[in-house]
């Protein structure tokens, strides 16, 4: 059995790595379809909701009364910021830290 510490996705409880995943499951859209809107209800001040928009996964971010948009995985390795920190106006990638605003 894998050591879920050595674990870069972990989903439903089964540990994956990078490698083995394909890219449909990379960019598996989830969430609303942002670009028909959404609520500022589902999104409370320093919350995140991943959706997508033109066929692309996005994430949105709530900093006070703003709002910002950014893919929503790291350009890096491909890993889901949403599973990530807000940290300021930054979201940081779950598995390197990687800041993107």
């Amino acid at each position: 059995m894998r050591d879920p510490n050595d674990c870069e996705i972990v989903n439903l409880g089964r540990c994956h790595r990078d490698e083995d995943l394909t890219m449909a499951e990379k960019k598996k859209l989830a969430g609303p379809d942002l670009a028909r809107g959404v609520s500022l209800a589902k999104l409370i001040d320093g919350g995140m909701l991943q959706g997508h928009a033109g066929g692309e996964p996005v994430l949105v971010a709530r900093r006070g009364s703003s709002c910002f948009a950014i893919g929503a995985m790291c350009t890096h390795y491909g890993a889901p910021l949403a599973a990530g920190l807000i940290v300021g106006d930054t979201v940081r990638c779950p598995w390197h830290h990687a800041c993107f605003s």
